[in-house]
């Protein structure tokens, strides 16, 4: 299963294999000025796939934050 972005910069598949450890997930960007993939295994969290792909549709902040 594949879900892409409405501009289908980002996408997000779904491809179960055999071993719990492998990659399950696949979340990836091809832009014009980026080029970038994440791997997650099957025994990953939902909740932090939720929370990689929720950092996604978030804007950048204005201001970097002080450390």
């Amino acid at each position: 299963m594949i879900l892409a972005s409405p501009d289908q910069r980002y996408a997000l598949a779904l491809e179960p294999e055999n071993e719990s450890y492998s990659k399950w997930w696949r979340i990836s960007c091809a832009g014009d000025d980026e080029n970038w993939y994440a791997q997650f295994g099957g025994n990953t969290p939902v909740e932090i796939l939720a929370g990689f792909t929720d950092a996604l549709l978030s804007p950048a902040p204005d201001t970097t934050p002080d450390v």
